[in-house]
C-alpha cells in the first residue's frame, strides 16, 4: 500500500514537472488555451509567407495567384481518419482512447506513465482498408493555388489573410489561418514611398544649371505610365522642393492619391569656356568679389574689419 502510494505521489510530481517545464517554455502559468475550431476540433497555428510585391503593385493595385510547395491539407475522401471510405473501428490496444498506460522507470521505482497509442497513434480508432489518396495517413499535399489581392495603397508589412488554410501536420488538428505579409521593393523605382506618412511620394528631378535660372518644364511618367508634367518659370535652388498634390499614393479605400513631393537637383557644367565665362561676367558682374562678400561667417551674426584685413 505504500509503495503504491509513493508511485501515485511520485506520478503527480512528475506531471506538475512537465506541467512546469512547458508553461516556463512557453509563457504559460495557467494562461494559456489551445485553439478551437469547428466541433470543439484544436486549431493548429497560422502559417505567414511573404508576399514579394514592387511598388508599381501598392500603387496600381493587383492579383498574385500563389501556389505553395510543400503544404498539406486533411483528406478528403477519408477526412482525415485513414481508413478506406471513412470506415473505422474502437482500437482494441487503447480501447478508443488514444493514450495507454506504459511502465517508465523513475529511479529505484516503477511508475505508469501515458502516451499515445502505437497501434493508433493515438487516433482511438483503427481501420482494416488504408484509404489509396493519403495511404492511411489522413492527410495529402495541398496544391491549390490561392489568389491574393493587392489593394491600391497597400503598404509594407500589410497582411491578407486565409482561413483555415495554413498546412497541416496532423488530421486530428484542424488548419490555422494561412497569412501573406506584403514585401514591398522600392530599389527598382524612381519614386519612393514616404517613411512617416504612406501616402505621399518623393521624386528626385535634375535640372540643368540654365534651366535652374530660367525655368523648365518636364513630362515625368508615373507608376502606372501617366504623365505628370512639372513646370516653374522662375529661378529653382538646389535641393528646393515642390508639392504636385494629388500625385503621390493612393488612399486605400478613399478613391483619391496624396502627394507627390519633387526635389529638384541642380547639375552644373564640369568646365566654362573662356567666351562663356565672358559672358558670365557681364551677366553677373566684375570679379573678384569684395572681400565681404567672399569671408564665410561660421556664426552669424559676424563683423569684418575691412581696413584691418
Amino acid at each position: 500500500m505504500r509503495v503504491a502510494l509513493c508511485s501515485v505521489v511520485l506520478v503527480a510530481l512528475v506531471a506538475t514537472a512537465s506541467a512546469n517545464m512547458f508553461e516556463s517554455m512557453f509563457g504559460g502559468g495557467g494562461q494559456q488555451r489551445q485553439r478551437r475550431g469547428r466541433g470543439g476540433k484544436p486549431k493548429g497555428n497560422d502559417m505567414k509567407v511573404e508576399l514579394q510585391l514592387d511598388l508599381t503593385d501598392v500603387y496600381t493595385g493587383t492579383r498574385r495567384d500563389a501556389q505553395l510547395s510543400g503544404k498539406h491539407k486533411i483528406c478528403e475522401a477519408c477526412k482525415g481518419s485513414g481508413a478506406k471510405g471513412g470506415k473505422t473501428t474502437k482500437c482494441p490496444a487503447c480501447k478508443g482512447q488514444g493514450q495507454v498506460n506504459k511502465p517508465m522507470r523513475m529511479g529505484p521505482m516503477m511508475v505508469q506513465m501515458q502516451q499515445p497509442c502505437d497501434q493508433c497513434r493515438g487516433k482511438g480508432v483503427t481501420f482494416k482498408q488504408r484509404c489509396p489518396d493519403c495511404g492511411g495517413g489522413g492527410i495529402v499535399e495541398d496544391n491549390k493555388a490561392l489568389t491574393c489581392i493587392v489593394d491600391a495603397g497597400m503598404k509594407d508589412g500589410d497582411e491578407l489573410k486565409f482561413d483555415n488554410e495554413a498546412s497541416v501536420e496532423r488530421p486530428d488538428v484542424l488548419p490555422g489561418d494561412l497569412i501573406f505579409v506584403l514585401r514591398v521593393d522600392q530599389k527598382r523605382s524612381k519614386f519612393k514611398r514616404d517613411e512617416d506618412d504612406p501616402n505621399t511620394l518623393h521624386l528626385v528631378e535634375y535640372i540643368s544649371l540654365k534651366e535652374s535660372l530660367l525655368g523648365f518644364g518636364h513630362t515625368v511618367k508615373h507608376l502606372d505610365n501617366h504623365q505628370v508634367i512639372t513646370t516653374y518659370s522662375g529661378v529653382t535652388q538646389p535641393y528646393q522642393v515642390r508639392k504636385v498634390q494629388g500625385e503621390g499614393m493612393p488612399i486605400r479605400g478613399q478613391g483619391r492619391a496624396g502627394d507627390l513631393l519633387v526635389e529638384h537637383r541642380v547639375r552644373f557644367p564640369n568646365q566654362v569656356t573662356p567666351a562663356q565665362k565672358e559672358k558670365l561676367l557681364k551677366a553677373f558682374g566684375g570679379w573678384p568679389k569684395p572681400k565681404e562678400e567672399t569671408t564665410i561667417c561660421a556664426a552669424p551674426p559676424c563683423t569684418i574689419n575691412v581696413a584691418a584685413a
